[in-house]
């Protein structure tokens, strides 16, 4: 029986870039996957004061940018339970839910593994399950001082890339140069803010170009923001319905909290919208959706 393979691809992607997915596609056929899984970091430990965008919007701009491929997922994992953002708690669950008969890697950039020792439990964390650390050609990295067995494939072909894989050896590290893209997050705002659609059309994935743009651009102009309040059940994936019946209408959330609320039994989510038009856009879809407004 042939094992079955997937990959988490965990990030930021703030915002998700053609990059990313050619990256996710390279990798996926080269590790010969059955499933590449995009996971959006709710808040990244590290990036914490860093101003990122909404986990909302970041989903939603994810699950519409690999809507048209089968092997391509996006996963609410970490949006689930946001008390639990580190990738040793994130691999751990992933494996319960994708079962034992599931060989999974680890998906991670070189500037990501040059700080592997800053991750919590990380000597765990390596011994979970395999890892692909992605370099650009010619970059110099340490790859020796992890502990567990290596396999450089930089500089490999496709087939012996495939090959090495496919050895019963695990887990491994495998560093490939074979599958960078480098497509700056920073250009990707630069075109927005200057009003750029063809620029930022070469940049990110048409669907999330269409969706996005005027959503980046009222982001960057400072628009004021709105507060909308939703009752929402205890009940998985219901974040990232939200996240995407409302990325579809290209509507922004700039913030995301949930409180806790003692005499209900549904938690509170707050949403937080840039202008007035769109306020009112979205309290038209959570009504649509069946989520009560509550109202202070």
């Amino acid at each position: 029986m042939q094992e079955r393979r997937a990959a988490i691809y965990g990030g930021t992607f703030d915002p998700v870039h053609n990059g990313h997915v050619k990256v996710a596609r390279r990798v996926q056929k080269l590790f010969g996957l059955d499933e590449m899984i995009f996971v959006p970091a709710c808040v990244p430990p590290h990036k914490r004061r860093a101003g990122i965008t909404s986990a909302f919007h970041r989903f939603a701009m994810l699950a519409l940018a690999t809507q048209n491929d089968d092997r391509l997922r996006v996963s609410t994992i970490e949006l689930d339970q946001p008390d639990r953002p580190y990738a040793v708690d994130t691999v751990a669950r992933m494996q319960e839910r994708l079962g034992n008969d599931c060989r999974l890697f680890f998906v991670m950039g070189a500037d990501s593994w040059s700080e592997i020792t800053t991750w919590r439990d990380w000597q765990r964390l390596l011994t979970m399950c395999d890892h692909i650390v992605m370099t650009r050609p010619g970059f110099e990295m340490d790859i020796k001082s992890s502990g567990i067995a290596v396999a450089d494939i930089r500089g490999l072909s496709d087939g012996e890339i495939q090959a090495a894989a496919a050895q019963s050896v695990k887990p491994r590290v495998f560093v490939t140069d074979a599958v960078f893209e480098d497509v700056s997050a920073t250009a990707i705002r630069a075109a927005a803010r200057n009003g750029g659609l063809r620029d930022l059309e070469n940049l990110v994935p048409p669907e999330v170009a269409a969706a996005g743009t005027d959503d980046l651009l009222a982001q960057l102009a400072g628009q004021e923001l709105f507060e909308l309040r939703v009752s929402v059940p205890n009940r998985p994936g219901v974040i990232a319905e939200i996240a995407l019946v409302l990325g579809r209408a290209g509507i922004n959330i700039t913030d995301l909290a949930l409180y806790p609320a003692p005499d209900m039994r549904d938690g509170v989510v707050a949403l937080w919208i840039a202008g007035p038009d769109r306020a009112r856009r979205t309290e038209e879809l959570i009504a649509d959706l069946g989520l009560p407004v509550v109202r202070a």
